[in-house]
């Protein structure tokens, strides 16, 4: 993304028991555990959007 503003937002998914994401782009917090009824550890995947304000090109990154 080239010279501009940008904002953050989360688009799809679910963030971590624990964390906050932030308009800024940061991801705050302090991990929880978060174990299933079987006993195993669960996965989260989420996707952010970055968006220039002056441009208004975007670019979307998945994570998990």
């Amino acid at each position: 993304i080239s010279a501009g503003a940008i904002s953050y937002t989360k688009i799809s998914g679910s963030i971590p028991p624990g964390f906050q994401f932030l308009p800024t782009g940061i991801l705050t917090g302090v991990p929880i555990a978060d174990v299933s009824t079987n006993n195993s550890v669960n996965t989260y995947t989420f996707t952010i959007r970055a968006t220039n304000t002056t441009t208004k090109k975007i670019a979307d990154r998945s994570f998990s």
